[in-house]
């Protein structure tokens, strides 16, 4: 359902190695982009978020790219760039437990790759 890979970077005579993801369902395009590029930027507030919902409350957060609304059964992560078309991606909605286990395996990787 998901590749994980190294990605190399360059500019000149710069090169970064990045941690990827993608998935083979294009719905999932924003939960990729989500994980690459917020999910680090909220992580507190996402951990935060589990407990708060898991009691039935609902949360919102925004990122740089993503909106995410998780409430107790339901997550939807929305594009930020909706406005335009030509780089933005379709809503997703999952459970929330999927979404809580996306969030780990990412953390679980990028840690694994920071290690290296």
């Amino acid at each position: 359902m998901y590749e994980l890979k190294e990605v190399t970077l360059k500019n000149k005579h710069y090169e970064k190695k990045r941690l990827v993801i993608n998935f083979d369902d294009p719905q999932y395009n924003i939960l990729a982009e989500f994980l690459m590029s917020d999910s680090c930027l909220l992580s507190e507030e996402i951990s935060r978020a589990f407990k708060l919902v898991s009691s039935g409350e609902k949360v919102e957060l925004s990122g740089n790219r993503c909106h995410v609304e998780i409430k107790q059964t339901e997550t939807c992560i929305s594009d930020l760039f909706s406005d335009n078309e030509a780089i933005s991606y379709p809503s997703l909605k999952l459970t929330t437990e999927e979404f809580k286990r996306y969030i780990n395996i990412w953390k679980e990787a990028l840690t694994q790759f920071n290690d290296q």
